[in-house]
């Protein structure tokens, strides 16, 4: 009878665990059940595919980050999309879960730097952290003070409309006095100068 001898190996990975306990010498070390074993192994693919996922949003991270790249929200937006469908298949996943926070955080970052303050703050409201907290005060009072003086211009512009419109009335005013003053000094004229005729 041949002896049930596992081999020592240095490859490790959750599939290798697997693959391990199902072999185990000791039945007690085993699955319960075939149904378990398949449990297991549906657990391992879903893992293998949130890794998968969160591989290819550290791609995309990358670069939105790279010196080439446009400085857009299009790689920032596929990366946290791509870590947080990796995080909600497999939760226990910190790759993705930092991957994503870090993601938030420089997308939020571009955000402000690009002055789409409202973006910004959408972003940073999904995370919590001193980090974002900060970043969402800076914004805030960014926005703030740029609303405040969009209004002031807004404001000064409404005057300068006013005060435009109060020249021109009275430009128009001071135009029909001239007439008046004009037609009233002719007038004068005449009438002096047929004084002076019915004197001779």
């Amino acid at each position: 009878v041949r002896v049930n001898e596992i081999r020592q190996t240095e490859v490790t990975g959750e599939l290798l665990d697997i693959a391990l306990k199902a072999m185990s010498t000791e039945p007690t070390d085993r699955y319960a059940s075939v149904l378990d074993f398949q449990q297991a192994v549906r657990e391992f693919q879903t893992h293998e595919e949130s890794r998968h996922l969160a591989d290819r949003a550290a791609t995309t991270l990358r670069d939105a980050h790279a010196p080439t790249g446009s400085r857009g929200y299009q790689n920032f937006q596929t990366a946290a999309a791509l870590y947080e469908e990796a995080y909600n298949e497999w939760p226990e996943n910190k790759i993705a879960r930092e991957g994503l926070y870090r993601t938030r955080l420089a997308y939020a970052s571009l955000a402000q730097q690009k002055g789409d303050f409202d973006l910004g703050l959408q972003i940073a409201a999904q995370e919590e952290g001193e980090e974002f907290t900060a970043l969402a005060a800076q914004m805030t009072r960014a926005r703030n003070f740029r609303n405040r003086l969009k209004q002031a211009m807004v404001t000064a512009a409404g005057i300068i409309v006013v005060i435009g419109a109060i020249a021109g009335v009275m430009g128009v005013r001071i135009s029909q006095q001239n007439h008046e003053i004009v037609a009233l000094h002719g007038d004068k004229e005449a009438l002096t100068t047929e004084t002076q005729e019915l004197s001779v």
